[in-house]
């Protein structure tokens, strides 16, 4: 008697399934490996400076932004997080990155009201 074991469908089915939302996901988002660099704390800071070293303001300041808020989310999550558990840390988060996004509207030059 043959194995179907292999070839059934219901084996590969969860792998195809995180393949399709994947790219799902990935066609939605259009996120650029740079912009997915820029939204890293650190990684997106060291990255600005050099843009900004090698005379590209607009890609700097878009790093050095969008750094700033992912860094001020996370010191929010774990302020939040140490004071009032789980759902401190996601309040912290919204809040934290909230307060980026202010200070940098507030500060950008480019922004008009």
């Amino acid at each position: 008697m043959p194995d179907f074991s292999r070839s059934a469908p219901c084996r590969h089915a969860p792998r195809l399934c995180y393949r399709l939302i994947s790219l799902v996901a990935l066609e939605r988002s259009k996120m650029s490996f740079s912009d997915f660099l820029n939204k890293i704390p650190v990684v997106g800071q060291v990255k600005g400076v050099c843009q900004y070293a090698v005379g590209d303001i607009e890609g700097g300041s878009k790093a050095l932004s969008e750094s700033t808020k992912s860094m001020c989310g996370v010191v929010g999550a774990v302020a939040g997080c140490a004071a009032a558990g789980p759902a401190g840390g996601v309040a912290g988060y919204v809040a934290g990155s909230a307060a980026a996004e202010a200070i940098v509207k507030i500060t950008d030059p480019n922004t008009r009201r």
